[in-house]
Parts: structure tokens; C-alpha cells; sequence
């Protein structure tokens, strides 16, 4: 499994001749019998490549986890966190290809990685695991910071349960979302060939980043909030989305490029009154040949809103 850090090996110290390591095709870490222990270090278990179980005390409810500390375990297949204390997940678990099977701690609030774990190459949370099908995210969870559960082998991410009210970068597949998401950063969604509808409606959903779902070719339909006010640049670009209805929304901002290249589009649904939209990026709807009174919409717009 590979040197483990001295920090931990002190203190397991009153627990360590109970302690098991099965060494061979399925290794363990057993550390049920560590009862003084209360956190691994950053990067603790790190590049363990033959490593395929971690048992923790039962007991554990103020062990904490380091950044990274199970990052490019290549071989883990199961972990169970729920006796810890984490609050904050960072790049836990990334680069884990052949994880099956996690239980979360009830605590956690964000899966942010810091810089470093960036620069090391652990971009998020459960990044690049896609043996893993399935993973029950706790309520208390408010933020998914960039590139988290992207590269899994999950077709579907409930967020329903959680507290979300970001979604960071590069986020992948969701079709049910909390009423507490207000922002969804750039990339999110974006060149998912699974993907076929996304109900955004029940959310305060505000702001939407660049490249939201472009490269959806599958979707078909979006439903937007009320809340809505800034669509970014390259937004739903090449999708199978028909009519895009935006009646409901508040909108102040939709960015150059907004639906471009999309084959099925039909019509454009905006607001009644125009006057809350503030900018209507060039290029918008471009490439769209089956776009019904594309013109008379334009030279509305223009009477109304500034182009960028």
C-alpha cells in the first residue's frame, strides 16, 4: 500500500498491534481498532495504487480528512465516511477509477478543490471515478465546485435532497435539482450526449455560465425559472432543442453566440416586455435554419436592448 505518514502511524501507536494490513491481490486498511485516532493528514493514502478497502473506526465522528488524502487510488473500490467529521470535501476521492462504492459524510457542506489539488491534477471531488454508478449526496451539501462527479459513470445526479446553491465548472449530468440553486458556472453540463432534459423551473436559478449545456446533442428540453436574469456567452449551443421559452424569465443579460448551431431550433420565447434585458450578444441564434420569424425577432430586440 505504500509508506504511511508518521503522524498517523503515532497515532495509531495505542491501537497498532490490533491493527491489520492484508497485503496481496486484496489489500486492506483496517483501522477499526484505532480508537485514538482522530485525522489523516493531506495526501495520506495518496497514489496507493494496490489499495482497494479502508475500514474506519465506528467511533470516528471527530476524525477529520486531509485534502487529497485518498486522491489516485486507483485500485480503492469501497470507502465508507460517514463516522467522520468533513465539512469540506475538496478533491476527495479524485482519480479513483475503479471506485464502486462511497458513503459520504452527513456534514459535508462544499466539494471545492483547493489550488494545490489543482496543480497536482485532482480537479474535484470525485473526479474521473467511472466505475462509480451511484452516490447518495447529503443534505447538507450547499456548493459543487468545478469539475465534481465529472468523468463518473453516472447518467443521473439527484441533487434533490441537497442544499445546493452552486454548481461550479465543468459539472456533469443532472436531471433533478434542489430548489436552493441560484448559480451554475461555466461548462456545466456541456458536451453530455446522454442528456436529454433539464427542468430548471423550480429553482432560484440566477445566473447561468458560459457554454451551459452546448454540445448537449440529445437534449430537447429546457425548462427555465422565473428568477433567471444572466444566460453567458456559447450558452445551449448544438442541441436537439426545439423551442427555448424564456417568457417566465427576468432576463438583464443573454450572451453572444446563445443557441447558435442548433439544427431543430423552432422559436424563441422572450419576455413580453423586453425592457429588462440589457444586452443580446451577436451571433445569437445564428446557424439556426429551422428558426421560425428569426428577423422579426432581431428587429425587435434592437428597438429594445443593446447588442455586444
Amino acid at each position: 500500500v505504500g509508506p504511511i505518514a508518521t503522524d498517523l502511524v503515532a497515532a495509531l501507536r495505542p491501537s497498532l498491534r490490533r491493527l491489520t494490513v492484508s497485503k496481496g491481490i486484496d489489500e486492506t486498511v483496517d483501522l477499526s481498532a484505532a480508537t485514538h485516532l482522530r485525522s489523516l493528514g493531506p495526501r495520506c493514502f495518496s497514489g496507493c495504487t494496490n489499495l482497494l478497502t479502508v475500514v474506519l473506526p465506528m467511533n470516528g465522528r471527530s476524525i477529520s480528512i486531509g485534502p487529497s488524502a485518498f486522491c489516485n487510488c486507483s485500485g480503492l473500490r469501497r470507502i465508507d465516511l460517514s463516522t467522520t467529521a468533513m465539512k469540506h470535501a475538496g478533491a476527495l476521492l479524485s482519480c479513483c477509477q475503479r471506485l464502486e462504492s462511497v458513503v459520504l459524510p452527513a456534514r459535508v457542506e462544499t466539494m471545492v478543490a483547493s489550488a494545490d489539488d489543482v496543480r497536482g491534477g485532482y480537479h474535484g471531488a470525485l473526479f474521473d471515478c467511472p466505475a462509480l454508478i451511484d452516490v447518495a449526496l447529503p443534505a447538507s451539501l450547499q456548493i459543487l465546485g468545478p469539475a465534481v462527479l465529472r468523468k463518473t459513470g453516472m447518467k443521473v445526479i439527484n441533487l434533490q435532497p441537497t442544499s445546493i446553491r452552486m454548481i461550479g465548472h465543468r459539472f456533469a449530468s443532472a436531471v433533478s435539482l434542489p430548489a436552493s440553486l441560484v448559480s451554475i458556472g461555466d461548462d456545466a453540463f456541456r458536451g453530455n450526449p446522454l442528456l436529454t432534459r433539464l427542468d430548471l423551473s423550480a429553482t432560484r436559478l440566477v445566473t447561468v455560465g458560459y457554454r451551459f449545456a452546448s454540445g448537449c446533442t440529445s437534449l430537447a428540453e429546457v425548462l427555465f425559472p422565473s428568477t433567471l436574469q444572466v444566460m453567458k456567452a456559447e450558452c445551449l449551443n448544438d442541441t436537439a432543442v426545439s423551442v427555448i421559452d424564456l417568457s417566465r424569465a427576468a432576463l438583464r443579460e443573454v450572451g453572444t453566440g446563445f443557441a447558435c448551431a442548433s439544427p431543430e431550433l423552432t422559436h424563441v420565447v422572450f419576455p413580453e416586455a423586453l425592457f429588462t434585458l440589457g444586452i443580446l450578444g451577436d451571433g445569437a441564434f445564428a446557424e439556426c435554419p429551422r428558426l421560425v420569424g428569426k428577423q422579426q425577432l432581431w428587429d425587435r430586440a434592437r428597438r429594445q436592448v443593446v447588442r455586444v
